[in-house]
């Protein structure tokens, strides 16, 4: 099944990498694409799905499982159920001990995971507190209260009234512009702030 088994690697690497970034970083995304581990993270999923299906027809045929539904006799079907459903399936656990230390297939998750999200994490971090010190750099001739005010009047009105009156307050409680352009950032992307901020003629 090796057509099947690359299938669904390459499912499994998408997905989790989709999932990732659309949880964490939604609009940043730009800033953690640059990071070693998140592509660490998508292989060791997209291999795990890769082996699960190498092997499947031989546990099938010895009875080891079982798999029933529709398309569940189809390899390539299957290829595409075992990568998108692999990581879901990895976060099982059957019960917990101590201090919240999972037993079940999440415990083999936390030997890797924890650590390698934490490892995206701070590269965003990084080049999203360099990228906003860019943007400041940008400002010299504008006050902290003119690029305050150049921020919120730059949010759509079309946002529901709790979320806007929320970014808002954010912005206006910032204590630098860095963190100003930071909660901008955050909610509308790099884009935005590109066009409310361009980069000066040469």
């Amino acid at each position: 099944m090796l057509g099947p088994a690359l299938v669904g690697f390459a499912v499994a690497v998408l997905i989790t990498g989709l999932e990732l970034v659309q949880l964490k970083f939604p609009k940043t995304w730009v800033f953690a694409v640059k990071s070693w581990a998140l592509y660490v993270y998508c292989l060791i999923y997209g291999l795990i799905a890769f082996f699960v299906l190498w092997g499947f027809d031989s546990l099938r045929s010895n009875g080891v499982i079982k798999v029933e539904g529709l398309g569940a006799s189809n390899p390539w079907i299957l290829a595409l159920y075992v990568g998108i459903s692999v990581k879901a399936l990895l976060h099982i656990r059957l019960y917990t001990v101590g201090s919240g230390t999972p037993i079940g297939p999440e415990t083999i998750v936390h030997l890797f995971e924890p650590g390698l999200i934490d490892s995206v994490e701070q590269r965003h971090f990084v080049d999203r507190t360099l990228y906003v010190a860019t943007i400041v750099n940008r400002c010299t001739a504008m006050t902290q209260e003119q690029i305050k005010q150049k921020l919120t009047a730059n949010i759509r009105s079309t946002l529901p009234a709790p979320e806007k009156g929320a970014l808002e307050l954010d912005i206006q409680k910032a204590k630098t512009p860095d963190e100003a352009i930071t909660v901008y950032l955050n909610r509308f992307g790099k884009h935005s702030v590109e066009v409310l901020f361009p980069k000066p003629p040469n």
